[in-house]
């Protein structure tokens, strides 16, 4: 038994290494005008996500069955939150790296050798109290670019089965 969670194991970890796996493609509905063209987050983008949807920003496992693309290398998230005086608005788009930007051109983050996330706030110069926050992250496994809590849910859970077994 323990030989079969450790092979389980080392098939999951061999997935990411090599970076195969499944994706979501999605970008939230106030993306969709000039996706291509936008200058709205990382770019510039040769492909357009899949979907368009609001649940981009957040249950992305509704989007699922619309929503998957097949990925050879890094899945990316990037999101965008503007705090207007506490008044919240967001964009996101996802997605597999290599297939909706450029990596050839310079203007483009090279894809990364491991999994990582950036952050930044910045405030808005003309309007009091706000500020706009911006994060993207690279990884590596099947629809590893959902939500945090889904990820963290997985590692647990395989965890315990493991300890379980020990």
């Amino acid at each position: 038994m323990i030989i079969l969670v450790f092979i389980v194991l080392l098939l999951a970890g061999i997935d990411h290494v090599l970076g195969q796996g499944k994706c979501y493609s999605c970008a939230t509905t106030n993306l969709k005008n000039n996706f291509l063209t936008t200058d709205r987050g990382p770019g510039p983008r040769i492909a357009q996500p899949k979907v368009f949807d609001s649940y981009c920003s957040s249950d992305t496992w509704i989007l699922k069955e619309r929503a998957t693309v097949n990925c050879d290398g890094y899945c990316f998230k990037w999101t965008q939150t503007l705090n207007n005086s506490g008044t919240f608005s967001s964009m996101t788009f996802r997605g597999c790296y290599r297939q909706m930007f450029d990596l050839t051109n310079p203007k483009v983050p090279r894809e990364p050798t491991h999994s990582f996330c950036t952050f930044s706030e910045k405030p808005v110069p003309c309007l009091s109290d706000s500020s706009i926050t911006e994060s993207a992250c690279w990884c590596q496994g099947d629809y590893c670019n959902n939500s945090n809590i889904q990820n963290l849910s997985f590692l647990l859970f395989t965890l315990l089965i493991f300890l379980h077994v020990l």
